[in-house]
């Protein structure tokens, strides 16, 4: 397990495998033969979306049973010995095997008519209004009630048409009460987190949907968080009522328009587990519905109510109920998403593909940090990070990373094989730093695409702006990747101005209130210089050489000397056909301070040791108004500051004078018996301190195996120079030393540690 320290400043192989032998398979299968569906003549049936010429050995299967008599509806589908799943509608899907299969329908008797013809305007689509309520009451380890019981409430639409879904969850409302009687009113809550649900049109799988500024539905697969695998549509969010017949529920023995669905039968799990997600407006497998039930009101759905098990937890009993309304029935019950018609607007479209040639010079200000990108087309890239500016024309970049487009034809595989190789920049030479990037090009992942549609914009002059009326519900902005290719700012509002020469402004604002500028020029004119770039860090021999200013390692020196700072080897690592460490760079560097802080605390009745005694001490507290404060115990220890920000010392005691002594400060107390006050006088010494971080070879996954001989050869090298591990600080991998540092002794600490992708070297040289 690595020791973290938190900074003080923020390849495919392909394996063909060939088989031959003596022999050959006597009757090899026929790759291109089409297998059929049979099927049994039968007037109450019959099934559509087969295809007539048959299929081939592994090829999606899919078609629908239409029942063709109103008394009867399918119950079960089986395609040879595999029972099928209604995907909604009766649309049911299978792999095809290498022989022709026979699919069988069972059919059943309608068991209520006006229930049927209900469920069937609610397949259409539906809106469902939930309120449910969860009832907690917590246990301590002995199973005994632990507190008052408490409850929250909270509201859930769900609104359905087709194969979407929009879920609207609400804010929860609290009651600490104790009253389960009285209803939680949520009618004042609000929304708190929409999500626009789809069976994705690819795969059949469920997945979120937005219509992008491309003016593109963009499907994104949710995955199941524990095991990353897929989840199917109409096992969570597609529309229930398409999976359920009249036979499905019981009518009530005292009402004849509530219906009960009967929760028990096995073959409507996946349907009560979609209930479940939608009622919650999420997936939560913890809840089993245990009672659901429908009213009717002239012959169409009107509300719902039940509940669900109660869960198994050690901890606390859970009671959820809900209640809720069918507000709307019908195709129409929510807007499907679909493209918008729009004639492109020319200038716009010329401008952005005039960028999408990757031939520019960029500009990205995110309030104030300036990066400069430079493009070519797509063979070299170059980044120069500049920080936050005021006069670009004379600022130097803090980082400078150059890309260039490594490519080679493969003979065997009639493919371009294709990497990025990166490197940065140390003084005025280019190292890499880490693996190639495989599988990669600088067109199109590693630059913005500008596919940008006009259909979302309002145009005045050359400048176009993002509506803030009129946008479909689902559309969604997102983010400034598409024109920016450092940034991923959220966008709340956009603005593109066409400048002269082909220049491109992106304007942007996020919700937070940042701004970002994203400006093009040299659109079509822009040249990178070919680099050579050094792949090994043999003329690097000391840590200053790393670092890519000799400002950074003047700064460094001023705080850290070199004799200290090289106390460890450069870095180097056995791991094969990397690249060297050559991205490092410094952070937190601050030279130590004394800090003095002086006062009277206020009065105060302290148990002073009588003669005799063997108290250590003046135990007892004092504070004041400033929330100074200073707490005094019997075993010779105390803190200073008061509350979670209390520093903790050691103290002694020589008559009314307390000397106490914390990790890098001396508080020294007088204390007045007479007039009961303390006088204290508190002095602090920070240590220099500086960070050394170097990023690790990611893109190789070689992070885990350059970490751990970092950390071996700098622990030998630090065993070697005379440091000893701090036993007395377990939470870092420290090494101390005591030294004489220009005629002063000093205790030097070096740590080590990783964070993220970074490998982390903290020095820290306090004076005795």
């Amino acid at each position: 397990m690595r020791k973290k320290i938190i900074p003080l400043s923020v390849g495919v192989v392909l394996s063909l495998a060939f088989i031959t032998g003596c022999g050959e398979e006597a009757n090899p299968p026929d790759t291109l033969a089409r297998y059929k569906l049979t099927v049994d003549d039968n007037a109450d049936y019959k099934l559509v979306g087969v295809e007539a010429d048959g299929y081939l050995a592994g090829e999606k299967v899919t078609f629908g049973v239409v029942s063709q008599t109103d008394a009867k509806v399918v119950d079960e589908v089986s395609a040879g010995q595999l029972v099928l799943n209604d995907e909604g509608g009766n649309i049911y899907t299978f792999t095809m095997p290498a022989s022709d299969v026979n699919i069988v329908v069972t059919m059943e008797n309608v068991s209520d008519v006006r229930l049927t013809t209900a469920l069937s305007e609610a397949r259409e689509g539906l809106v469902m209004d939930t309120v449910y309520e969860e009832r907690q009451q917590y246990y301590d380890t002995h199973g005994n009630p632990s507190g008052s019981p408490s409850r929250y409430a909270k509201r859930v639409i769900s609104e359905m048409s087709g194969d979407y879904n929009r879920i609207t969850r609400y804010s929860s409302k609290y009651d600490s009460s104790g009253d389960f009687e009285t209803e939680i009113d949520v009618s004042d809550t609000t929304p708190s987190d929409i999500y626009i649900f789809a069976k994705n049109p690819e795969n059949g799988y469920l997945s979120t949907t937005y219509l992008n500024l491309n003016n593109e539905l963009v499907y994104a697969d949710v995955l199941d968080s524990a095991t990353e695998a897929n989840l199917e549509w109409y096992k969570t969010y597609g529309n229930p009522f398409n999976y359920l017949t009249a036979n499905d529920f019981t009518v009530d023995e005292s009402d004849g328009n509530k219906y009960h669905l009967n929760v028990e039968d096995p073959k409507l799990s996946n349907t009560i587990t979609g209930f479940a997600q939608i009622i919650f407006g999420d997936i939560q497998l913890a809840y089993h519905v245990e009672d659901f039930t429908i009213t009717l009101k002239d012959g169409h759905l009107a509300s719902y109510e039940g509940r669900f098990a109660v869960p198994e937890f050690e901890w606390y009993e859970s009671t959820v109920l809900f209640t809720g309304s069918f507000t709307h029935l019908g195709a129409d019950s929510l807007e499907k998403p679909e493209k918008m018609t729009v004639v492109e607007d020319e200038a716009l479209k010329t401008a952005l593909d005039a960028l999408k040639k990757h031939n520019y010079t960029v500009e990205v200000n995110a309030d104030g940090e300036v990066t400069k990108g430079f493009s070519d087309g797509g063979k070299h890239f170059l980044q120069d990070i500049f920080g936050e500016v005021t006069d670009l024309a004379t600022a130097t970049p803090i980082e400078t990373y150059y890309y260039e487009q490594l490519s080679e034809f493969d003979d065997f595989t009639e493919l371009y094989e294709y990497s990025v190789r990166q490197s940065v920049k140390i003084r005025d030479e280019f190292f890499t730093f880490s693996s190639n990037r495989d599988g990669v090009q600088i067109v199109p992942q590693m630059v913005a695409g500008f596919d940008i549609s006009s259909a979302f914009f309002d145009k005045e002059g050359n400048t176009y702006t993002l509506k803030t009326e009129g946008l479909p519900y689902y559309f969604v902005a997102d983010n400034s990747t598409a024109y920016s290719p450092f940034s991923s700012t959220t966008i709340n509002t956009l603005k593109i101005t066409l400048g002269e020469n082909g220049d491109v402004t992106f304007e942007t604002t996020d919700s937070w209130g940042g701004s970002e500028t994203v400006k093009y020029t040299n659109v079509g004119t822009t040249t990178v210089a070919a680099q050579v770039v050094n792949t090994n860090t043999d003329k690097l021999t000391k840590w200053e050489d790393y670092l890519k200013t000799q400002a950074q390692a003047d700064a460094l020196n001023e705080v850290i000397p070199t004799e200290i700072v090289n106390i460890l080897p450069t870095p180097k690592t056995s791991v094969d056909s990397v690249a060297p460490i050559a991205n490092v760079t410094t952070a937190g560097v601050a030279a130590g301070k004394t800090t003095t802080e002086e006062g009277t605390l206020d009065e105060f009745e302290a148990e002073v040791p009588e003669d005799g005694e063997t108290l250590p001490a003046y135990v007892g507290s004092w504070s004041n108004a400033d929330y100074d404060a200073i707490e005094l115990y019997d075993d010779g220890t105390g803190s200073y500051g008061g509350g979670w920000f209390g520093e903790s010392f050691n103290y002694t005691v020589d008559g009314n004078v307390l000397t106490g002594v914390g990790e890098d400060f001396v508080i020294t107390m007088t204390f007045d018996p007479t007039a009961k006050t303390l006088v204290y006088k508190y002095v602090q010494t920070t240590p220099n301190t500086a960070q050394i971080a170097m990023s690790l070879d990611s893109y190789g996954d070689n992070v885990d195996l350059q970490y751990d001989d970092l950390l071996v050869l700098f622990s030998d090298a630090l065993g070697k120079a005379g440091f000893t591990y701090n036993l007395e600080n377990l939470e870092e991998y420290e090494f101390i030393k005591t030294m004489t540092i220009s005629e002063v002794e000093c205790e030097v600490s070096i740590s080590l540690g990783g964070y993220n992708d970074m490998f982390i070297v903290e020095y820290s040289m306090l004076p005795l």
